[in-house]
């Protein structure tokens, strides 16, 4: 018998965050409707809704909600909360990832893949345990950084891994033993839709080929939320492929929450607002708070910085 599912995952609304999204994933596949906990912070007080309905007008903090649960599948989706181990002690809990597990832990992985010039990114189901993204892995998937259209930005890479993730979260359930869900997807099915997305991508590891992966690639330190590359400031002495890589692993769109790229100019500190690139020339122009808009040239005499 399948157990209670619940999705946690953080977002302004629930019928807009990517937990609404599996839980949709799930009862197209199976007609079971999870239970949906999205939060803004934490600590604010929030519903539990089933199929885009709040359960009652009841709201509460998630570590009230999750007090009570036992014997549940909680599928964690986009969350930034610490199960305690009470919570991973009573209940079956698995976790979305944005990397290829064991390499960039912890927070906006996607901005790390990009900065640290990965040839390939990708996604993980695991599941939790008291370390963070430690737990045992249950599929992955993966996308070559150099398929996408255009130089990837931490945006474009962050809507294809979520569309990964839910192509592959019917393999990660399957994965597990002690719950029963029919139909089961295959392998094949999912690869194909995996490679049918933009750009393509592909099955790393199987949940039938996990037992068989060893793990002796040592764990990497954990990116923290406050964490940036190169602490958030950009170097002007940098060649222009690690500025314009800088700039696209800090470009998050409108709606992130990552910081704004930051350099120093003059003996002033500006934010980089907007950026454009000439990739024909090897310059970028910089549209910066307080006013301001810098051309950077790129050459065999070095970086070239005009005031335009």
């Amino acid at each position: 018998m399948t157990p209670p599912i619940y999705l946690v995952g953080q977002g302004f609304s629930a019928q807009s965050s990517f937990a609404q999204l599996c839980a949709q994933r799930i009862e197209e596949l199976w007609q079971i409707k999870p239970y949906v906990i999205v939060y803004p912070e934490v600590t604010e007080a929030v519903p539990c809704t089933q199929g885009g309905t709040p359960l009652s007008d009841e709201v509460r903090p998630l570590k009230q909600w999750l007090s009570e649960l036992s014997g549940a599948l909680i599928i964690s989706a986009n969350n930034t909360y610490l199960f305690s181990q009470d919570e991973v002690n009573a209940n079956t809990i698995i976790n979305y990832h944005n990397a290829l597990l064991p390499y960039h832990r912890g927070t906006n992985a996607h901005l790390w893949s990009i900065w640290e010039g990965d040839e390939a990114a990708g996604i993980t189901w695991h599941r939790v345990d008291q370390d963070i993204d430690h737990g045992a892995i249950l599929v992955q998937g993966a996308c070559q950084l150099a398929q996408f259209a255009a130089p990837v930005t931490a945006l474009d890479l962050l809507m294809v891994q979520h569309e990964m993730a839910q192509l592959l979260l019917p393999l990660a359930l399957q994965a597990l033993p002690e719950f029963e869900l029919e139909p089961n997807l295959t392998a094949a099915e999912v690869e194909a839709q995996l490679k049918s997305l933009e750009p393509s991508c592909q099955l790393v590891h199987t949940p039938s080929e996990i037992h068989q992966w060893g793990w002796g690639v040592p764990w990497t330190q954990i990116h923290r939320k406050r964490d940036l590359p190169h602490a958030g400031l950009m170097d002007l002495s940098w060649d222009f492929a690690t500025c314009y890589r800088f700039l696209r692993a800090l470009d998050g769109g409108v709606f992130s929450f990552i910081a704004k790229p930051q350099l120093d100019f003059h003996g002033q500190r500006y934010t980089i607002t907007r950026y454009s690139c000439d990739q024909a020339q090897h310059s970028l122009t910089l549209s910066c708070r307080p006013k301001c808009k810098l051309q950077l040239s790129f050459g065999p005499q070095g970086t070239q910085i005009e005031e335009l």
